[in-house]
């Protein structure tokens, strides 16, 4: 006999704005149903993005809800630092614990640092797993 565990999955590639100088959610994940309160939820994320220009680094965030106004999960966020006009890739992997909430979705935010353009997202997906 196994053990369901369940699960929301979300991506898409192609040509996604990243404005410059803002926090930008890419995408977010479908309703996360937990199983019971206070359940461990496992999210694993990847984004493949262009910088764009005079940017120094890039941060990934990760919110509950839909958008840059959910709460904040990784409270220190996954930065890499880049040169401008530079392809690069970024994996987030991070633990949360909703509280007694039903359902769940989150949302993967991008934020450039000192960008004066756009950048462009190429690919990305988001994974949550309730424990």
């Amino acid at each position: 006999m196994g053990v369901r565990f369940p699960s929301v999955f979300a991506k898409s590639s192609g040509n996604v704005s990243l404005p410059s100088g803002t926090e930008t959610t890419i995408g977010f994940t479908p309703p996360l149903t937990l199983p019971l309160d206070f359940a461990a939820v496992f999210i694993c994320t990847w984004c493949t993005f262009t910088t764009g220009t005079a940017t120094t680094a890039v941060s990934l965030l990760l919110r509950r809800g839909i958008s840059s106004a959910g709460f904040l999960v990784n409270v220190n966020a996954t930065q890499l630092t880049i040169a401008a006009a530079t392809q690069g890739s970024l994996p987030l992997i991070y633990f949360d614990v909703p509280g007694a909430a039903g359902q769940v979705q989150y949302a993967l935010d991008y934020t450039p640092t000192a960008a004066t353009a756009a950048g462009t997202c190429q690919d990305w997906s988001i994974l949550a797993f309730a424990l």
